[in-house]
């Protein structure tokens, strides 16, 4: 279900994304991103819609890993699933496009309905892919000037 989820959600197709939350999401679940924080399948269907608007949209995914939780003040045992994926958004596809390493974390209640998503952007696998090796040497030459202005505060 997880990978079946940021496979919907993460598409310019509407009728994907919103067949998906409806199957695979509790009334009162709720979202996270670096974004925004919203509650309930109506909010999260507004904004994924957002996604829709690009003109192209393709999630890659790399892995998947499955744990065990209690939330606070419950015995009952829940599923984490965290997926691994990257998601490349195509301003002008083909020419213009922006990858975004995504992990999808996903809390499942006893019903198998996904109760919380949150999910993690990694900005530094898109700025390597924009600026190549120059990042890592810009990430260098940045390390070594703050420890020398660091140490000499």
């Amino acid at each position: 279900i997880a990978k079946e989820a940021v496979s919907s959600l993460f598409t310019n197709k509407i009728s994907y994304q919103e067949n998906c939350l409806d199957a695979h999401y509790a009334t009162d679940c709720t979202f996270d991103d670096p974004l925004v924080s919203v509650k309930g399948i109506r909010n999260i269907k507004a904004q994924f819609r957002f996604v829709a608007w690009f003109p192209q949209v393709s999630s890659r995914i790399l892995s998947v890993s499955t744990a065990t939780t209690t939330l606070a003040g419950s015995h009952e045992l829940l599923k984490i699933v965290t997926v691994e994926s990257v998601v490349t958004f195509g301003l002008i596809p083909g020419w213009i496009e922006l990858p975004l390493r995504t992990y999808s974390k996903m809390l499942f209640n006893q019903e198998n309905k996904i109760i919380q998503q949150e999910d993690i952007w990694s900005i530094k696998h898109t700025i390597e892919i924009v600026l190549g090796s120059l990042y890592q040497k810009l990430r260098s030459f940045n390390g070594d000037v703050s420890s020398v202005a660091i140490e000499k505060i």
